[in-house]
Formats: C-alpha cells, sequence, structure tokens
C-alpha cells in the first residue's frame, strides 16, 4: 500500500525585519547599491522573499530566494533622498508575512564652499589679509548652513598630513607657519555621506615684526652755540 504525510501549514512568518547597511543613515552610493539585512520566524524555515519601495509586497508579486544578505539597488538611484525599502518573506507552504520596512537617506551632493575669509581687527577679509599673528580665524560660508560635519584645512592643495576635523559652528581657527610673508590656507568640508567639497582658499600676508626704532639725532648746536 502507499503512504504519504502532509504537513499543514497556514501561519505565516513571524518577526519580519530588515535592515539596510548595517542600520546605516545615509549613503552616498551613486548607482543606490546597498546590502539588506534580512530576518523572519517560522517552523518551516523562510524560502523566498518579496522586496519592494513600497507598502505592497504582501500583494501578489516577484519573490526571489531568501539569504539573510542580499545585494540591493535603491529605487530611482539618480535622485537624492529617502529611500524606504519593504520586505515580505514566504515560507514553503507559501504564506505570506506582514511586511517590515527600513528607510535609508541616499545624498550624493557634494557639500559647497560660498567663500571664506580671514577675521582681522578691521572686519572681514578674503583677499591678501594682513595680519600679525600667525593664528587667525577663518569665516567660512557653506551653500547649505550645517550640511558639513567635518573640514580639512591644509597648507597646499593635496592637503598632505592634513587630518579631518570636527566642523564646529562659528568661526575656524587656523595657525600658519610662524614665517613672515604671504601664507595660503587650503580648506574643503565634508557631509555625513562622506561627500566631499570643492578646494577653497585664501591668502594672508603674516606681518608680526614691530617696525624698528626711529634713532634720535642731536643737533650740534644748542642755542647757537657748539656743544661742549
Amino acid at each position: 500500500y502507499f503512504q504519504a504525510s502532509v504537513v499543514l501549514d497556514t501561519l505565516p512568518p513571524t518577526a519580519p525585519a530588515v535592515t539596510i547597511n548595517e542600520g546605516a543613515e545615509v549613503t552616498n552610493e551613486g548607482l543606490g547599491r546597498v546590502v539588506l539585512s534580512l530576518a523572519a520566524d517560522d517552523a518551516n524555515n523562510i524560502d523566498r522573499v518579496r522586496l519592494s519601495p513600497r507598502d505592497d509586497c504582501t500583494d501578489a508579486g516577484p519573490s526571489q530566494a531568501y539569504v539573510a544578505l542580499l545585494n540591493h539597488e535603491l529605487d530611482q538611484p539618480g535622485q537624492d533622498g529617502p529611500k524606504s525599502v519593504y520586505a515580505c518573506f514566504i515560507d514553503p507552504a507559501g504564506n505570506v508575512s506582514e511586511s517590515a520596512m527600513a528607510t535609508i537617506r541616499l545624498d550624493t551632493t557634494a557639500p559647497e564652499i560660498q567663500g571664506v575669509a580671514v577675521s582681522t581687527e578691521a572686519g572681514l577679509c578674503n583677499q591678501a589679509c594682513l595680519v600679525n599673528d600667525p593664528r587667525v580665524q577663518l569665516q567660512v560660508s557653506e551653500a547649505v548652513e550645517g550640511d558639513a560635519i567635518e573640514i580639512q584645512i591644509g597648507r597646499d592643495a593635496e592637503f598632505r598630513g592634513a587630518a579631518w576635523q570636527p566642523r564646529l559652528p562659528g568661526l575656524v581657527p587656523v595657525e600658519v607657519p610662524r614665517r613672515e610673508g604671504a601664507h595660503t590656507i587650503f580648506l574643503r568640508v565634508r557631509d555625513q555621506a562622506g561627500n566631499v567639497s570643492q578646494v577653497d582658499s585664501v591668502d594672508l600676508v603674516l606681518d608680526s615684526e614691530a617696525p624698528p626704532a626711529p634713532s634720535a639725532e642731536v643737533d650740534d648746536y644748542i642755542a647757537g652755540g657748539p656743544l661742549v
């Protein structure tokens, strides 16, 4: 005789979860490529997963074999902004879970420096600024205030030996070499996504040496008579 057994499974997977790039808030990947971490619970394991940029993955649609880590391309990768991924999990019996959702911000636009000026006693200066102290303060204006989170300041346009430092609000303190004469300060900024601005610069002239004391000349004659 013939005997067969069938497992009745009407329960959908539970605890669906999806994260993008290990929970990162932002990415600057130009093609919108990310890595999804996928998970759900089911007594008979997870068979397939259905992904969508909208909350419609519980509806019938294409699915793919389930893996815990999955390469994925965000919707409309040529357009910056928040990007959502919805995931629904399917067990071998075809039961579909509720949707899980994760969001990441796509930012491929570099921050923009609109101007750099040296703060002097006479006011702001942006060309051949005369200073008497190698320690100066710069006013750095950006197209979007607060967009940059780091700043790099160097003595050359290649920023050799220059480290990134936090971009704090207000004036930026800088110290040039203690060498009299012309100096150029190069700088650029970086946003949270890792996009780097174009290089900007400002020129200044350091003159920290006091002029020589005037010499006093005494006349040979005082009141019409020779000195004795």
